[in-house]
């Protein structure tokens, strides 16, 4: 297999473009056999899709329409607060422990709006909220996942679709770039994996998108052109990383796949707009550099 060297980035990358990846192929995914990862097969009351959410080792299935918020984090003395500005309105959405606002209160009383949590501190069990509310919440690949909701058999689906999931490593992979001479080849699928960083500078993965839109992943290759820039050298902070992979045109039927991965850091100038482009507005929602400074 002849390799381009990371250094040889950018030219590579204009190849990708030049050629046009043709749209993503992959193992077709037998979910007749796996109620788990198909929820409509689970007893799911009928909706139009479905989408996947991750956080940290889990993915779980949730109603496509649901929104992004923010879940319960950790406040003082031990106690759980939920801060964000979002209204309190109706929407049902998913919230992962991200202080959103400074402007906090006490997740308690009947609930407004059907919501996923993850790690929101609760206790694995079943809690009655009144009106026909209730909140259960299980523990799945180390994380805690909560659903809140008057609809039984929505709940019951949601949480059985938990999983660990396997789209992104648990931290940022090294950038690499394989290609060939004639170019990186037919693309076969690609991800975008967001990380946070915690108070002790550890990263995490907090959020993941496949994006298997041809044009899309052309526009976010050819975005990285921008990483010559000083800060987006940077693979301390929140980074995303963009991860492809591809098909040697004139390689063997059984050659490995070539992978294509770049880390951009969300301070990096013009990595949010080409980011939002497949992560808005679960991003906006999750990373604390998107929401600014609090307080």
């Amino acid at each position: 297999m002849r390799t381009t060297p990371l250094t040889g980035l950018l030219v590579a990358l204009l190849l990708l473009t030049a050629c046009g990846p043709q749209a993503p192929e992959g193992p077709p995914q037998d979910t007749a056999q796996d109620p788990a990862r198909d929820p409509a097969r689970a007893g799911a009351p009928p909706t139009d899709a479905w989408r996947t959410e991750v956080w940290r080792g889990v993915a779980v299935d949730v109603p496509a329409d649901w929104s992004w918020g923010q879940g319960p984090v950790a406040g003082m003395g031990g106690g759980r607060l939920r801060c964000t500005d979002e209204p309190q309105g109706e929407a049902a959405y998913v919230g992962r422990p991200v202080m959103g606002s400074d402007v906090c209160g006490l997740p308690q009383g009947v609930p407004a709006a059907e919501h996923l949590w993850f790690d929101a501190g609760l206790e694995v069990g079943e809690e009655d909220l009144g009106d026909g509310w209730t909140r259960l919440t299980r523990e799945v690949a180390g994380v805690s996942v909560t659903v809140t909701t008057q609809d039984p058999a929505l709940r019951d689906a949601v949480l059985a679709s938990a999983r660990s999931q396997d789209l992104c490593p648990e931290r940022p992979a090294s950038p690499v770039f394989e290609s060939t001479t004639e170019g990186p080849g037919v693309l076969i699928d690609a991800v975008v994996c967001f990380y946070r960083e915690d108070r002790s500078g550890e990263q995490y993965l907090a959020l993941a998108r496949e994006v298997d839109d041809e044009e899309t992943v052309r526009g976010l290759w050819r975005s990285v052109s921008f990483l010559d820039e000083p800060l987006c050298l940077e693979t301390e902070g929140e980074v995303a990383v963009l991860r492809s992979s591809t098909r040697d045109t004139f390689g063997a039927d059984d050659a490995a796949p070539l992978v294509q991965r770049v880390v951009v850091p969300l301070l990096c100038p013009g990595a949010v707009t080409a980011l939002r482009a497949v992560t808005d507005p679960a991003l906006r929602a999750t990373s604390s550099t998107l929401i600014g400074p609090l307080g």
